[in-house]
């Protein structure tokens, strides 16, 4: 089912009916809003969310090492000198055509 799932957000994300946020959920994002509000772990669970408050709080756990993961990755790329994090396309130049062989 899991799978699945991940079929269909990928299309979706290619066909641009999801736009793409990054690693961040969208519950942990929610999490982290209603967090930054001031509200506790068991007022976001149960007044805001309606789901348990272990939920909440490892979903908050889990969306700040994510981001501190992320910081560390952007912090060793500027390190190596990446600083334009756009993706451009590159062309493989084909010098010599390809010999083939007779297939039968």
């Amino acid at each position: 089912m899991f799978k699945l799932y991940n079929v269909f957000r990928l299309m979706a994300r290619y066909y641009g009916l999801i736009r793409i946020m990054g690693l961040l959920t969208d519950f942990e994002r929610r999490v982290l809003e209603h967090s930054k509000r001031g509200l506790t772990d068991y007022r976001i669970a149960k007044e805001e969310l309606n789901t348990d408050i272990p939920t909440v709080s490892r979903s908050r756990k889990n969306a700040l090492k994510k981001l501190r993961e992320a910081e560390e990755d952007l912090v060793w790329a500027r390190s190596i000198g990446i600083q334009n994090f756009e993706v451009t396309l590159r062309r493989t130049v084909i010098k010599d055509e390809p010999k083939l062989r007779p297939a039968f």
